[in-house]
């Protein structure tokens, strides 16, 4: 589906880290740096629990679309509920 594709995951766990745009710049750097120095990859993708509205919030914030919302098939209990996949594309150059 997202061929040369790189994939990340994160976690803001201190409370009172939280709501201030940190996880929007991460994000913002990780990627910056990820297209940066892998010129293969083309696409990142992540997935949050749609739920999860500041995280995906900070996503959209830094540059992600919502590619997608729905059930992902997984026996991990923290993957319950719908997900979404959000993608950053690099940027064409022309």
């Amino acid at each position: 589906m997202f061929p040369n594709a790189a994939g990340i995951d994160y976690l803001i766990g201190m409370p009172g880290m939280t709501h201030k745009g940190l996880g929007t710049e991460m994000n913002r750097q990780f990627t910056d740096g990820v297209f940066s120095a892998y010129r293969e990859i083309e696409t990142i993708v992540v997935t949050p629990q749609h739920a999860n509205h500041a995280s995906c919030r900070a996503l959209e914030n830094a540059g992600y679309s919502l590619a997608w919302v729905g059930h992902l098939h997984s026996d991990d209990p923290a993957d319950a509920g719908d997900a979404a996949i959000y993608v950053n594309h690099r940027a064409r150059v022309t």
